[in-house]
């Protein structure tokens, strides 16, 4: 990821889609949490932390350690308290312990194995542990803006679900942003259409990441929106397309 987006990234660390974001990962870690039985603060990993956004989630339910490959994110996570260790490497193969929980938010489409990566985290998993991912949904829509955030692919709910290892079950999985799923569409496919049509047009060859900057009433009313969508979510994922791909699976125990 280019430093220009990490920064844009950071800016927009609080809007509207990160607080929903965060939503839907508090509704998987309280399954997970509730589903263990265990009172004692968990062991919690997160590969690809960004700027440290879902820290205080995290640390609500244990003690956090974090890989984090960006200079930007780096800097902003030594500001942030209480986080166990920090790695810096893509794969810190000095990572010899074993976690209650790991999440890679948004992770896995960055990395072109992604059947290994996936693999990686699963090993680092306690027996019963628990896996929380999201990746961005339909190849489809794949375009400029994956390509600036450095993405190797889009998944479908079945292809991520392919992917994952056999050691692990599948508890909850689902698409997540959904409301705003045909809205989000459209735009990227008239960007791309148009694209097409005048290719040489300043501003249309130039990869960008796509601002989810609105203004402050449009940024309250499509966070609501994400907020009804994980307390559906909470019961029983029931909405059949949406711009992320989520799952919560459990490493079998031996």
């Amino acid at each position: 990821m280019k430093p220009d987006v990490f920064k844009q990234y950071q800016a927009e660390s609080e809007n509207w889609l990160k607080r929903g974001r965060r939503s839907l990962l508090r509704t998987l870690l309280e399954e997970a949490g509730g589903t263990t039985g265990i009172t004692k603060p968990l062991d919690i990993l997160e590969v690809g932390a960004g700027v440290g956004q879902n820290i205080p989630t995290l640390q609500e339910f244990g003690q956090v350690e974090v890989v984090e490959v960006s200079d930007i994110g780096l800097a902003a996570l030594k500001d942030i308290p209480n986080i166990n260790r920090i790695y810096s490497t893509p794969i810190p193969f000095n990572l010899n312990k074993s976690y209650d929980i790991i999440c890679a938010l948004d992770v896995v489409e960055h990395i072109e194995d992604d059947k290994t990566a996936v693999k990686w985290l699963v090993d680092r998993l306690k027996p019963g542990g628990y896996l929380i991912t999201t990746v961005p949904a339909y190849q489809w829509l794949f375009s400029d803006h994956d390509i600036a955030l450095g993405h190797y692919r889009r998944y479908t709910q079945r292809t991520f679900n392919r992917i994952l290892p056999a050691e692990l079950t599948v508890l909850k999985s689902g698409y997540f942003n959904s409301v705003l799923f045909l809205l989000a569409a459209a735009i990227r496919l008239v960007k791309r259409l148009t694209k097409s049509i005048l290719p040489s047009r300043k501003g249309f060859t130039e990869l960008k990441k796509e601002s989810s900057t609105v203004p402050g009433w449009v940024d309250s009313a499509f966070g609501n929106f994400l907020l009804v969508e994980t307390k559906i979510i909470e019961g029983k994922p029931i909405f059949p397309f949406g711009l992320s791909v989520f799952c919560l699976a459990q490493k079998v125990s031996n």
